[in-house]
C-alpha cells in the first residue's frame, strides 16, 4: 500500500493525517519534537532529492520551490508515496516526476513548464532557466508559461 506523503500545508490547515513527512517539512509546520501519532519523519535519500531537483529545474518550478517542497517530492519518489499538497508547484513537480498527487483544495489541471522572461525587453531563457535579473537590461525576471509545450 502506497504511504501518504505529507506536505507542510496538511499541518498548517491543522488536518488529521497518516503518513510520512520530512524533516524540512516537521520544521516548517513547527511540529513538536516528539512527532505526531501516525506521522513517520524520514529523510530522502541524496540521489532522490536530485532527481526531484532536476524534475524542478526543467519544469521551471526549482526557484519557488522551499527546500522542505523538494524532501517531499523525493521522499515521494524515494518510496512510491502519494504526495499530500495544496502547494500548486509541488503538484506540478510531482506530477512531471510520474508521481499521484492528492491535492488539499484545488488542483492543477495540467502540468505546466514554465519561463522565466524579462518583462522590460522581452529576453526569455532557455528550457530550464532560472529566476534573476535579465542578462541584457538587469530587470528582474518573471515566469509565465511556456507557449508550445
Amino acid at each position: 500500500m502506497q504511504k501518504n506523503v505529507l506536505d507542510a500545508g496538511v499541518f498548517v490547515e491543522g488536518r488529521v493525517a497518516t503518513g510520512v513527512t520530512t524533516p524540512g517539512v516537521a520544521r516548517e509546520a513547527r511540529l513538536p519534537p516528539e512527532g505526531l501519532p501516525g506521522v513517520e519523519i524520514m529523510a530522502p535519500g541524496g540521489r532522490w532529492l536530485e532527481k526531484a531537483r532536476a524534475t524542478a529545474q526543467k519544469t521551471g518550478d526549482l526557484d519557488v520551490l522551499s527546500p522542505a517542497d523538494l524532501e517531499v517530492v523525493a521522499l515521494a519518489l524515494e518510496i512510491g508515496g502519494i504526495v499530500v499538497t495544496s502547494d500548486f508547484a509541488v503538484q506540478n513537480v510531482a506530477r512531471a516526476a510520474g508521481l499521484e498527487v492528492e491535492p488539499l483544495g484545488k488542483s492543477i489541471r495540467k502540468g505546466i513548464e514554465w519561463a522565466w522572461y524579462c518583462p522590460a525587453c522581452g529576453r526569455t531563457t532557455p528550457r530550464g532557466g532560472r529566476k534573476g535579473e535579465c542578462g541584457v537590461c538587469g530587470t528582474e525576471m518573471k515566469r509565465r508559461p511556456r507557449k508550445g509545450k
